[in-house]
């Protein structure tokens, strides 16, 4: 049995397993009412369970945990927000915790089990430390520094750059800028264009919000002219100069009134990202950290062996699963020390084995291009989770609710796995027959690209920098194009791909990604597919009949007036850090 990590929860072949098993369900699916109360200590975070909405065999479904996995499942299908997904939605979370109740009953809260939720249960205190700690003492922004920002929002900057992967390089440029050479002269020499070309380093222009954090800040410094020192991005160093600025002289109160909450929150996102990087190196920096350099060579050099062996005929994932960490960990010694850092008194030691353990929360690419930062946020993770035990964080009520929540969709999904031989036989000629009528229908091709990311704001900045023009989809390691493709070959993306706007770049989250994506041309032509029925329809119906086999044995109770309240359309407040954006 594989072990699943957190971006399997579910995975995308059990979410495919349910889409087709709720059109199951939705033919016999019943329920009870009764209500129940519950009474939490306080949480570090602004955490609310709210009341029982439905109990299944005596456990409960809070409002906050239905509410957590149904905006998971917008986000994962792009179904839209209405009462009739929320009643779908609900009868799927109590086949989850059917689920999970079976496999506990099976013996699957094995060890397997109990080292995932304690990996995932360290991961959100690194979370938990880090909001406590820093987010939480972090000021709103004010009234005029939500001003400064919508007037700089205003103004779109025609930008050229000097871009290095390497500190050392983009000092050795600065010093020459100096010195008086010529910026444009420079960036010819850099790029190694060859003729001359007076439009070397152009960005063109670029808007406030949309690029990443420090380079907007670092550009909007700046005078037409200008030129800054090197500014450090995830992408590298970049020196940044601007040659023009474009704006509307004409700013009423009234259109600043109305996108003040907008700007008020990406502000506010803004400061709590430029300078909570400085606050985890100042905390780094606290403990004393020693890397073995030599050491986490032989790291590379062992992701890099297993990339290639793995990821041949396929992009690599953006992160790595359990399993697929433990492989890499079969090449390492455990004990080798990657790194040295005081706690208390105390000198720690972080293994290979301690990153192999963190491997499953790190961003693959970082992981293989960048291994040095990699292994420091693993060390930053290990760190951070440490702190937050010595400050008793381990008992807060959301982590508790939170490896509740983890544990449901693990045990769900080995279930699932556990069952799915058993399920996949032949359906009786009736179904089957059925099955085949509904097969007529809109089969949709499309020429498209993607990029693949990590996370919500990479994707934002990545959709940022390439709607700007200031660089192009196919610079990315994550880029595909596709012509004229059948987008049922990515179910994960499907739904996306036959209704976003054409000719934009578009945003969109799946269960374990986020992608930049964009539709250039889309055409539908009528299917009637009359061969054999898929094995995934074969075990949903089975699964259907297994579950509902569950249900007629299980005490399943929906309080109806406490569930009927979800219907007022789940929203973050702006400003408002939550669980869902201290570990993003």
């Amino acid at each position: 049995m594989r072990r699943l990590s957190t971006s399997d929860c579910p995975s995308e072949r059990a979410l495919s397993f349910r889409v087709v098993l709720l059109v199951c369900l939705a033919w016999t699916a019943s329920a009870y009412s009764q209500s129940r109360d519950s009474t939490w200590a306080a949480s570090v975070l602004p955490f609310d369970p709210g009341p029982v909405i439905a109990s299944v065999n005596g456990e409960p479904i809070t409002r906050e945990a239905y509410e957590r996995s149904f905006v998971r499942h917008l986000i994962i299908t792009g179904a839209n927000d209405d009462s009739t997904q929320r009643r779908l939605h609900l009868q799927s979370l109590i086949d989850d915790v059917l689920l999970a109740q079976e496999a506990t009953a099976q013996g699957l809260r094995d060890d397997a089990f109990d080292a995932f939720i304690h990996q995932h249960s360290r991961k959100a205190l690194n979370d938990l430390y880090y909001y406590s700690q820093f987010l939480d003492t972090t000021a709103h922004v004010s009234d005029q520094e939500t001003r400064t920002a919508y007037w700089k929002a205003q103004r779109k900057l025609f930008v050229r750059q000097l871009y290095f992967r390497h500190e050392k390089e983009a000092n050795d440029y600065y010093r020459r800028l100096r010195n008086g050479e010529d910026f444009v002269d420079l960036a010819n020499e850099h790029y190694n264009l060859v003729p001359y070309d007076s439009t070397a380093g152009w960005l063109g222009e670029v808007s406030y919000f949309s690029l990443d954090d420090a380079f907007a800040e670092a550009a909007w410094s700046l005078d037409v002219g200008e030129y800054s020192k090197p500014v450090r991005t995830r992408l590298g160093y970049h020196i940044l100069r601007v040659e023009n600025v474009n704006y509307n002289p004409l700013l009423t109160e009234s259109a600043y009134q109305t996108a003040r909450p907008r700007v008020a929150y990406k502000t506010q996102e803004r400061r709590n990202n430029l300078s909570g990087d400085a606050w985890v190196k100042q905390q780094m920096v606290e403990v004393d950290v020693a890397i073995d350099r030599t050491a986490i060579e032989q790291v590379y050099r062992v992701l890099a062996a297993h990339a290639r062996r793995e990821f041949t005929d396929a992009p690599p994932p953006p992160v790595l699963d359990n399993e697929q960490a433990s492989v890499v960990g079969e090449d390492l010694k455990p004990d080798t020390p990657l790194a040295a850092y005081s706690f208390g008194s105390e000198r720690r030691v972080f293994t290979a084995g301690d990153y192999i353990q963190w491997l499953p929360f790190l961003p693959y690419e970082e992981a293989l291009n960048r291994t040095i930062p990699s292994v420091g946020r693993a060390l930053r993770y290990e760190v951070f989770a440490a702190k937050a035990e010595a400050l008793g964080l381990d008992r807060d009520p959301w982590l508790q609710s939170d490896n509740d929540y983890t544990a449901t969709f693990y045990l769900a999904d080995r279930m699932l796995e556990a069952l799915a031989p058993e399920l996949d036989v032949p359906l009786p000629d009736s179904v089957s027959a059925r099955w085949r009528r509904q097969q007529t229908h809109e089969k949709v091709f499309a020429d498209f690209w993607t990029i693949k990311v990590p996370t919500m704001k990479d994707a934002r900045q990545t959709q940022g920098a390439v709607s700007e023009g200031w660089a192009e989809p196919g610079a990315y390691a994550t880029y595909l194009s596709y012509v004229d493709t059948d987008v049922e070959r990515l179910p994960a993306l499907a739904g996306h791909l036959a209704k976003v706007p054409l000719g934009a770049a578009q945003v969109v989250g799946t269960v374990d990604s986020w992608y930049v994506l964009q539709v250039n041309a889309r055409r539908s032509v009528a299917i009637a597919d009359s061969g054999a029925v898929p094995s995934a329809v074969r075990q949903a119906y089975n699964l259907g009949r297994h579950i509902q086999r569950l249900r007629g044995d299980a005490e399943i109770t929906i309080d109806l007036d406490s569930f009927r309240a979800t219907m007022s359309h789940y929203a973050d407040v702006p400003g408002a850090p939550s669980h869902k954006q201290i570990g993003q």
